[in-house]
């Protein structure tokens, strides 16, 4: 029923673009790092904060920034990996993100409290493998010392990313473990969100039964709107109007708790899910500060 404005997804991929062609800042320190496939405390003392340079630095500095043949580059090979490294790892955060910020924008974590859809779950745990495995990666490459976390403002910074990723695994595990099992309870049962059942849902005050239709599977209609809820909103931004309801059974009136007051999970997915939003953020709160600096 919830139809998305042609014009609406134009406008974010046109917004997305305009983004990527914007001039960034110069920062020298890791597109060199990116360049020589070495640590940044190979050419500053201080490691990923930049500062004085080290004698390796001062060389490469003085020959217009071309390693010493006396320095190992890394194989053709090796930099293509590294590549793939950190394209794996930009697109794996572009989907995740995406479809978490999607799901606010357009479907509503409410959309969602009769239980998660196997593909996004999937989504998930597949984008939280590829991150965690690639940003390590990562990380390694571009840190010459563990002291560097500590004591430098990128090391700063990464603590806090990793932090916030680490959180965002955790609300990802909840929500679909613990949280999906008794969201699906919740749905299946008298009372709640299940008390219009699991093929029923609510419409200007009517309910109607789905279960003969072959776009409800499962109680599910477009992958987003479940049985269990109230879609009169829903509807208003709908491709097609409330006619398309004469296909569908009329039970009747509402039953007492039927689309109305969420049940305890349910609030609880609902929190954690702006939880995420805020989470990711963050997340990219502290890669713009890795890519343009402090003030």
């Amino acid at each position: 029923m919830h139809g998305i404005r042609p014009a609406a997804i134009s406008s974010v991929i046109g917004l997305i673009g305009l983004l990527a062609c914007l001039p960034a800042v110069c920062q020298a320190m890791p597109d060199y790092a990116a360049e020589t496939g070495l640590a940044c405390s190979a050419c500053h003392i201080e490691g990923a904060d930049g500062g004085p340079l080290t004698e390796l630095g001062e060389e490469y500095e003085s020959a217009g920034y071309v390693l010493p043949e006396s320095v190992s580059r890394p194989s053709p090979a090796v930099w293509w990996f590294r590549g793939i490294v950190r394209y794996l790892h930009l697109l794996t955060a572009v989907v995740w993100f995406g479809a978490i910020a999607y799901i606010h924008l357009f479907t509503k974590p409410r959309s969602l409290i009769a239980g998660l859809p196997t593909a996004e779950k999937r989504l998930g745990i597949c984008s939280i493998i590829v991150m965690a495995t690639t940003g390590t990666l990562l990380t390694v490459w571009r840190v010459g010392s563990l002291d560097e976390l500590w004591t430098t403002t990128f090391g700063h910074v990464w603590l806090v990313k990793i932090a916030t990723f680490v959180a965002l695994v955790i609300v990802a595990a909840l929500a679909t473990t613990v949280i999906d099992r008794r969201l699906r309870a919740a749905a299946a049962s008298e009372g709640g969100v299940g008390a219009c059942g699991l093929t029923r849902f609510v419409y200007d005050g009517t309910l109607y039964d789905a279960t003969d239709s072959a776009l409800w599977k499962d109680g599910v209609h477009a992958g987003r709107h479940h049985a269990g809820t109230d879609l009169t909103d829903a509807m208003a931004e709908a491709p097609h109007g409330p006619e398309v309801l004469d296909r569908l059974k009329k039970v009747g009136p509402v039953p007492e708790g039927c689309g109305q007051e969420l049940p305890r999970v349910a609030r609880v997915f609902v929190v954690l899910a702006y939880v995420n939003l805020v989470l990711i953020a963050l997340v990219l709160f502290c890669v713009s500060f890795w890519r343009w600096g402090s003030p």
